[in-house]
């Protein structure tokens, strides 16, 4: 990738920090998304995927593709799921989800 290419653990707090922005950060708790593929067969246990969480020390690389998907909760009350998938590019990423974002009129 050219130049620096933030590691997870950063996508991770600017993901934090954006929901602290908007006032929620008591409503979000867990990691912000992982890596998914043909190379990562389903595991609840996760040993060997990236995670965008805070102690994530692998690094990004071209062609990769995250699932991000912070959730918000209030325990008891509501919760609240966003989700995209995300391409990996030696310039950056890519958004390779298809749907509107934004308010709808």
């Amino acid at each position: 990738m050219s130049g620096r290419a933030a590691p997870p653990a950063e996508a991770h707090a600017a993901c934090k920090a954006a929901i602290a922005d908007a006032g929620l950060a008591h409503t979000y708790r867990k990691r912000s998304g992982y890596s998914v593929g043909i190379a990562f067969a389903p595991d609840w246990g996760e040993g060997h995927l990236l995670s965008l969480g805070e102690t994530e020390e692998k690094r990004f690389a071209a062609n990769m593709v995250v699932h991000v998907v912070p959730t918000l909760r209030i325990a008891g009350t509501a919760g609240i799921g966003l989700s995209a998938t995300v391409l990996i590019t030696d310039d950056g990423h890519e958004v390779l989800t298809s749907c509107p974002v934004g308010p709808r009129r």
